[in-house]
């Protein structure tokens, strides 16, 4: 840690990347002593982090005891579920909302039982409505202990932008278990969850999570031994390629090198930078030459890890066809009522 001399902003940076709580863990165990404000403020952070956990996988328990009992069958989808599947603490993977899997059919039937359990969608959010066609329903909300806990009940684990579904009816093998309090819990099994961790990282957003990172690759190392990794580069080769592109941000284990062959390309522009969102591109007063250069200009990185493109693909054809394609498409389906 000898090179890091510079901790202002430190504690803020993690956080933004979701990992405050694993750095303060593996400081522990390195028996790394940051200056004292850093301390205080990852320590204070972590305890937030730890509380708010807490209370939404309370909240989590009744709701799939709600549904046990509407007989609702319901998958549990990213950080509520990792933070029992892949650390060792479930304090160490926080999380600001539980996504929620469920059928089509059920769909209503679910957002009822959340209703009945006292979550109700925010008087902010209820003039927007929801985009015809959209992955989930809208977000459902309560406050318990000080805590807000939203909740989205998913139709599809991945959004319309991604080209691909991930639904109940569209699973590649069967679920796994795990227990939230000693409860029995569901969540999708080790394809499904690579595919899914590594469509959503490769989504437009602010900022490329750290966090999202180290799910992928902990995932596939904490589970390196029981995965099928023919049967990932069968059906997702999309994983494969997302494995290889993250080689860049971190180095992959040499027992994932035995499955994924790092991209050849080390000089690839903007790596680990995302496309931004369309809400935080297209905004009254931006420059449209901004706007321009936000929308069909994004980093080449993210380029090949959105559209699932190897070192063989043309970067050109994609950057001058494809990825335009995809942004109308996303601009006319958010435009129709």
């Amino acid at each position: 840690m000898a090179l890091l001399r510079d901790w202002e902003g430190f504690s803020l940076a993690v956080e933004a990347h979701g990992l405050t709580s694993l750095v303060s863990h593996h400081f522990a165990e390195a028996r790394i002593t940051p200056p004292i404000a850093a301390r205080q403020e990852l320590v204070g952070l972590g305890i937030y982090h730890r509380e708010a956990n807490r209370v939404r996988l309370r909240a989590l328990s009744e709701i799939l005891e709600s549904f046990e009992r509407a007989s609702i069958r319901v998958m549990v989808l990213k950080g509520a579920a990792l933070a029992h599947i892949l650390y060792p603490s479930v304090a160490l993977r926080p999380f600001s909302d539980i996504d929620l899997l469920v059928d089509r059919t059920a769909a209503k039937q679910a957002q009822s039982a959340l209703s009945s359990l006292g979550f109700h969608e925010p008087e902010a959010l209820q003039s927007r409505g929801t985009p015809r066609g959209h992955h989930h329903l809208p977000v459902v909300t309560k406050t318990c202990d000080h805590h807000p806990v939203p909740i989205e009940i998913h139709l599809d684990a991945l959004s319309r932008d991604s080209g691909v579904s991930l639904s109940m009816e569209h699973l590649s093998g069967p679920p796994q278990p795990f227990t939230i309090d000693g409860r029995s819990a569901w969540t999708l099994g080790h394809v499904d969850m690579l595919h899914h961790l590594a469509r959503h990282a490769a989504e437009c957003a602010p900022l490329f999570r750290l966090m999202w990172v180290a799910d992928i690759v902990g995932y596939a190392v904490r589970y390196h031994d029981v995965i099928d990794w023919s049967d990932v580069r069968r059906r997702c080769p999309f994983v494969i390629n997302a494995l290889s592109l993250l080689h860049l941000v971190t180095p992959l284990p040499p027992r994932l090198l035995d499955h994924v062959t790092p991209t050849n390309d080390a000089h690839l522009r903007g790596v680990g930078i995302s496309s931004k969102p369309l809400s935080g591109i297209i905004k009254r007063g931006r420059p449209l030459r901004s706007i321009l250069r936000d929308l069909f200009d994004p980093s080449d990185w993210w380029l090949r890890l959105h559209y699932g493109l190897d070192d063989q693909a043309w970067l050109w054809w994609h950057r001058g066809v494809t990825h335009p394609l995809g942004v109308t498409q996303w601009l006319v389906r958010r435009a129709l009522p």
